[in-house]
C-alpha cells in the first residue's frame, strides 16, 4: 500500500530518532508483527515501516544510501534488544543452552510471561520474542499489556506490584 506521508511526518521520524540514539544503545533494534511500504512526499523515495508492539513505527530508506532507523512511538517507546543483547542478558551461551532453558520452564510460568503479543498468542514461538518475554519478565518484572500497549508492572497475586 502506497502512502503520501506530510512533513509533520517526517519531524516525528527524525526527532524519534534523536530520542532513540539518546535513550538507549544504537545496536537495539524492535521486534515487528506487520510491515506496509510508504511514500515521502519530498523526495518521491520509498521507505518502510513496520508496526511494532506499543505501536512503535520503524522507518527507514529503501532505495538510496542511507539505512539508518527512524522510530516513531505513539504511545511510549519500547525499545527491544538484538539477539546478542538478549541472549547474554539471559545467560544463554549457546542454543542447547536456549533449548534446556524452554524445556526447564513451566507452562504456568509460560502463560505469564509468553502471552504479551499477538505472535506469541498463537503458540509460535520464536525465540527472539520468547527471550523478550523472559528478560522483561525476570530481570525488569514487566509484562507486556495488550490494553494498555506498553511493558507494565507485573502485579502479584495480592493486586500489589512485585
Amino acid at each position: 500500500m502506497m502512502t503520501i506521508v506530510n512533513k509533520k511526518y517526517i519531524e516525528k521520524c527524525k526527532k524519534a530518532l534523536e530520542l532513540q540514539q539518546n535513550w538507549v544503545p544504537q545496536k537495539w533494534d524492535i521486534v515487528y508483527v506487520d510491515s506496509k511500504i510508504i511514500m515521502l512526499e519530498d523526495d518521491r523515495s520509498e521507505w518502510h515501516y513496520r508496526h511494532g508492539w506499543g505501536n512503535e513505527i520503524e522507518c527507514f530508506k529503501i532505495a538510496g544510501e542511507s539505512h539508518d532507523p527512524f522510530v516513531i512511538d505513539k504511545s511510549e517507546a519500547v525499545w527491544l534488544p538484538t539477539y546478542e543483547q538478549l541472549f547474554d542478558m539471559a545467560g544463554i551461551k549457546t542454543l542447547q543452552d536456549f533449548e534446556n532453558f524452554i524445556r526447564e520452564i513451566s507452562l504456568v510460568e509460560q502463560n505469564i510471561w509468553l502471552g504479551i503479543s499477538p505472535i506469541l498468542k498463537k503458540n509460535d514461538y520464536k525465540i527472539k520474542e520468547v527471550l523478550l518475554a523472559y528478560v522483561m519478565n525476570k530481570l525488569y518484572g514487566k509484562i507486556w499489556s495488550e490494553s494498555e500497549g506498553k511493558w507494565v508492572e507485573m502485579e502479584n497475586n495480592n493486586g500489589g506490584i512485585q
